[in-house]
């Protein structure tokens, strides 16, 4: 089961809708809450401008917190932190010994889904514990708790099979989510994978190899959380933007959220 969930906010309606995850999350396990929110001060600006800056900040977490709490039988707690987002997010988890950590993404291409992924990136570089990626749009309607039917997994090779097995079934304790494990590898990384016997640059035989190994990698998962009672399935690739994979099959299959393991150990 999940303790402490961090939710990491900065007022928009986008990242608010990471709120109905987490919130079914807790409700389900009777976990604490955290709602953050990274105070930036304006570069130019007075200390009493970032004082009122900060006090708004500090307002708009404690009016989110009271309307979680309000029926809801999980603890909510709130902190205004400061310095680099993502590193911000990161050191905060850690020191709650957090859990789970919840954000949102969404389904659009170009520069925002690139810094959006690379925000989650960071995040899940520095923390040890796994970072969810909920799906959400800006200005839709935001419910308390919002269960996770489709969950996908991504992984790359480096996690232990047994920590992805616990997540999903960690996840799958709280109903009875689908998954589909997927193995995302750099193109750039292939030669580095490839046999010791390798000569020059990773051909197709190479990479081939290398993707059957992923194959077998997933299987396995796959193979022991089916046995569990899970529905599970897989999707190997090997991309120049794995990253970009993982954002694509989550919306292929319409998931309600992409997992990230953390990768800090």
């Amino acid at each position: 089961m999940f303790h402490d969930i961090v939710v990491p906010l900065d007022g928009s309606s986008l990242a608010e809708c990471a709120i109905g995850p987490a919130g079914w999350i807790a409700t389900e396990c009777g976990a604490r809450l955290h709602l953050v929110r990274v105070h930036v001060r304006h570069e130019g600006s007075s200390s009493a401008e970032d004082a009122v800056a900060r006090a708004a900040v500090t307002r708009y977490l404690h009016e989110m917190a009271g309307w979680l709490r309000e029926g809801s039988t999980h603890e909510t707690l709130s902190k205004v932190l400061d310095g680099s987002p993502a590193l911000a997010i990161a050191d905060y988890a850690d020191r709650v010994n957090a859990d789970l950590i919840v954000m949102t993404t969404h389904g659009r291409t170009g520069v925002e889904r690139r810094r959006l992924g690379s925000v989650a990136a960071v995040v899940a570089h520095h923390v040890r514990c796994p970072v969810v990626l909920a799906r959400g749009e800006p200005g839709g309607y935001v419910p308390r708790q919002a269960p996770l039917e489709h969950i996908v997994l991504g992984v790359d090779g480096s996690e232990r099979p047994e920590d992805v097995e616990a997540l999903a079934l960690r996840f799958g304790s709280l109903g009875h989510p689908s998954f589909r494990i997927v193995y995302t590898l750099s193109r750039a990384r292939v030669p580095k994978l490839a046999p010791a016997n390798a000569v020059g640059e990773c051909g197709g035989g190479d990479e081939r190899q290398v993707t059957d190994k992923a194959e077998s990698y997933v299987c396995g998962i796959v193979g022991r959380l089916r046995a569990a009672g899970l529905r599970a399935e897989i999707l190997v690739s090997v991309m120049d933007d794995p990253a970009r994979a993982l954002l694509d099959a989550a919306e292929r299959d319409k998931a309600g959220a992409l997992v990230l393991m953390g990768q800090r150990h």
